[in-house]
């Protein structure tokens, strides 16, 4: 059984990415981003956020960094694979709910850096004017 963080070669992530969440290979961004990755749930009839996509152009993540969630006064720490540069990380939310988070990353010296996380109830792309 695997334990995260787990670390992974660009190739066998991109691979991961490819095969498992059907997102093509794609070149580095040239800043910082974070993409929301959407997955239907069959027994709702709904799309919810299943994980999400932190990508850059440098190292942001070691292998013993953690991944956290935040709502209100409640902490969930969450899975997360991460290339073995340290640039793009997949961090897995688990069918995720619509509202405001806070995603901290935890540094293994102790320091963190924290964002608000807004999850609508669909992706935009969907939205009807």
């Amino acid at each position: 059984m695997a334990t995260f963080p787990l670390t992974l070669d660009s190739v066998a992530l991109d691979n991961f990415l490819f095969n498992i969440l059907s997102l093509p290979s794609r070149p580095s961004p040239k800043v910082p981003e974070i993409a929301r990755l959407w997955s239907w749930d069959p027994t709702n009839n709904q799309v919810v956020l299943s994980a999400l996509l932190l990508d850059g152009p440098e190292s942001l993540i070691t292998t013993s960094d953690q991944f956290a969630l935040l709502q209100g006064n409640r902490m969930s720490v969450l899975p997360s694979l991460s290339d073995a540069l340290g640039a793009r990380a997949l961090v897995i939310t688990n069918s995720l709910p619509p509202g405001n988070y806070q995603l901290r990353l935890t540094k293994s010296d102790g320091s963190s850096a924290t964002l608000s996380l807004m999850v609508p109830s669909r992706p935009a792309i969907l939205e009807v004017n």
